[in-house]
């Protein structure tokens, strides 16, 4: 560095001596020094102008070229003769941040968040609200077909609350840990399965709350990759054949598993159409119809769909337009655009309920054509 200063004084020295000695009979010429003033001047021009234009905080809405704004108009756009139902209620939730929904056997629905369970009829009134003492994040009703009918199990980011049909506290299972980010939890044969996308697992465990085994660890001699869970969405539901459907979010799929964690099938595919499922990690929530079919709910252009059971694409329920998601809202899940990622449920006379966050509402649709109350 000091070698490369002294000859730089030296280029200097030289450069002031050689204009202290003009040639005899002339005046000093510097045409060489304007020339290179002019240049570093209009530099200095071109790039304030740059700088002028450029929008590093995203302040001013057209300062992006066309070229890079993506255009989701279109894949939100749903073509109406693929909508096969109609919204025929919607009812408040009496929460603040409703976080998830379910029903149980006899068509009550169930919505926990802020730090309660609200008991709902299927025509939206409110039969109780029982508190709780902690943030509830997901919950699933014990099945008619079991001895425990109506039992209610509440998952609150680490740990699962049990309560009775009543809404009694039964107890609290142990804590699956700090990593733990339970998202849902399904109940069939002896079994609970709770989803954590914190550790990116299904947790088996009997109806005591004792630990049996767990779903999705990675382990390359028996072809199990482990689920790939970008972010704080992954569920599950169990079939009327006692087979366990766990969404794979990362891979846009949905895949079955024996009560024993064998995988047996999967389907899904990423995709901006409309049988695909789009973006990083899609669908964010799952629910299956009493014949066996599918609901899926995307997040980023939320659009609530039905599939096979085989899982082919048939119907959509509602798209973005018909749930009231503005265009400027689409793809984005942070913020206020978190509310607008939509829990679903099915009622046991088929009607597919949508719990809308954002509105703090319960959206009822049926198929059209078919009976149903009338909002």
């Amino acid at each position: 560095m000091k070698n490369d200063m002294n000859n730089v004084n030296d280029v200097h020295k030289s450069s002031q001596m050689a204009d202290a000695v003009p040639p005899t009979g002339s005046r000093p010429v510097r045409t060489g020094s304007r020339i290179l003033v002019a240049v570093i001047a209009v530099a200095l021009v071109v790039a304030v102008l740059a700088l002028s234009r450029l929008d590093t905080w995203g302040e001013r809405a057209d300062a992006t070229p066309r070229r890079f704004e993506l255009d989701l108009q279109e894949q939100a756009e749903i073509p109406p003769e693929l909508v096969a139902y109609v919204q025929r209620a919607q009812f408040e939730t009496a929460l603040e941040r409703p976080q998830a929904l379910t029903t149980s056997a006899d068509g009550t629905i169930l919505v926990a968040g802020d730090q309660a369970v609200v008991r709902l009829s299927s025509a939206g009134e409110v039969l109780a609200t029982i508190p709780l003492d902690q943030t509830p994040t997901c919950l699933a009703v014990e099945p008619a077909t079991t001895d425990e009918s109506g039992r209610i199990y509440v998952g609150c980011r680490r740990q699962v609350l049990v309560l009775d049909g009543t809404g009694q506290a039964i107890g609290a299972w142990p804590d699956f840990g700090p990593q733990a980010v339970l998202t849902a939890i399904a109940v069939g044969g002896q079994r609970v399965f709770v989803a954590d996308a914190g550790q990116r697992v299904v947790h088996v465990l009997d109806r005591e709350g004792r630990p049996a085994g767990q779903i999705g660890t990675v382990d390359p001699d028996r072809s199990m990759p482990g689920f790939v869970i970008p972010s704080a969405y992954f569920d599950l539901a169990v079939g009327p054949d006692e087979t366990l459907w766990v969404v794979n979010p990362g891979m846009r799929r949905i895949e079955s598993y024996s009560f024993t964690g064998e995988l047996q099938s999967l389907w899904g595919r990423a995709g901006a159409d409309v049988a695909g499922f789009f973006g990083c990690c899609n669908p964010a929530h799952l629910a299956l119809l009493p014949d066996g079919r599918f609901v899926t709910s995307e997040k980023g252009i939320p659009r609530i769909k039905v599939y096979s059971e085989s899982g082919e694409f048939q119907h959509v329920v509602v798209g973005a337009r018909g749930l009231g998601v503005r265009a400027s809202s689409l793809v984005d899940a942070r913020g206020e655009s978190v509310a607008r990622v939509f829990d679903v449920a099915v009622a046991p006379d088929g009607a597919i309920l949508v719990l809308d966050a954002f509105e703090r509402c319960v959206r009822v649709f049926y198929p059209k054509g078919a009976e149903g109350p009338q909002s």
